[in-house]
């Protein structure tokens, strides 16, 4: 029988990893890693919103030793486009650049600078980002950060690091 956690992890590997074969996966509190056997890493948080379910987390690449940042919230964008988008955690607010990625039928943004959103990713126990929408309005969504600075480091990790700050992604 599959517990929450298994069936999470699951979704997670079918929607972001689905060209990926897994290898490993590891759970710090809220938030989990998981590593494909090519060694590319995606640590990450869902949060489920009615029928929609959001993902906040990193994407680490072993090809490129890089990572960048990722917030899945179901809101449609058109590919590249870019938006500014608010980020609220105990580090403070910041304004934040968001580049959408579409892949299928799933809109990604992509954040950055990397070091602005990490800051953010790694102070409290929540972090909240607004989206602006065509209406005019906002979305609001929120994550747990709990388990977030070990997940997120593991994740790194996993890849040798030697940081060096490029702005939209680390390279490691």
């Amino acid at each position: 029988m599959l517990t929450l956690k298994s069936a999470i992890l699951a979704a997670v590997i079918n929607v972001l990893c689905t060209s990926w074969v897994m290898a490993q996966s590891k759970t710090f509190e809220d938030w989990f890693v998981t590593k494909a056997k090519n060694g590319d890493t995606v640590a990450g948080v869902f949060v489920e919103d009615g029928s929609q379910q959001r993902f906040l987390g990193s994407r680490c690449f072993v090809d490129t030793k890089s990572c960048l940042h990722i917030l899945v919230t179901g809101t449609k964008c058109e590919d590249k486009m870019k938006i500014a988008i608010l980020m609220n955690a105990k580090s403070g607010s910041a304004l934040i650049n968001a580049t959408c990625s579409v892949n299928g039928s799933r809109y990604e943004l992509l954040l950055s600078p990397y070091d602005s959103v990490r800051s953010g990713l790694t102070s409290g126990d929540m972090v909240g980002f607004a989206i602006p929408l065509e209406s005019g309005s906002f979305r609001a969504v929120r994550f747990s950060l709990k388990g977030a600075v070990d997940a997120l480091n593991y994740g790194e990790e996993q890849l040798t690091p030697t940081k060096s700050s490029k702005g939209d992604s680390v390279t490691l």
